[in-house]
């Protein structure tokens, strides 16, 4: 199936044990079979954060509207944005670095 982001799908789950929906606060016992319908979101968005390297533009990855967890922020005119942050070892690290109270973070390429 391929998902897009805003579309509503329905998930049909045989549960195994207890299962406790966090959207809809339905529970379920074990053995029930479960059709729920869910908005898939996008994890990380092009929030136009970028950075010239000598080869090549790096994309930076972005919270969604509406989801800041991130400690660094921008705001780009249509609102403000969470810049994903990644451990450096991270296969979507880029080089771009920065000290949060978590210790050393890389920003993360979308």
């Amino acid at each position: 199936m391929t998902v897009s982001p805003g579309d509503y799908h329905s998930v049909m789950a045989i549960v195994e044990g207890y299962l406790d929906f966090f959207e809809g606060g339905i529970s379920v016992q074990s053995g029930e079979t479960v059709v729920k319908d869910i908005c898939m979101t996008p994890a990380f968005i092009d929030c136009g954060l970028r950075i010239r390297d000598s080869v090549s533009t790096i994309v930076f990855a972005c919270e969604p509207l509406g989801s800041l967890n991130s400690p660094l922020r921008v705001f780009n005119g249509s609102g403000i944005y969470g810049v994903a942050l990644v451990e450096p070892s991270h296969s979507k690290a880029s080089n771009v670095r920065i000290m949060t109270p978590s210790g050393i973070k890389s920003l993360r390429k979308l």
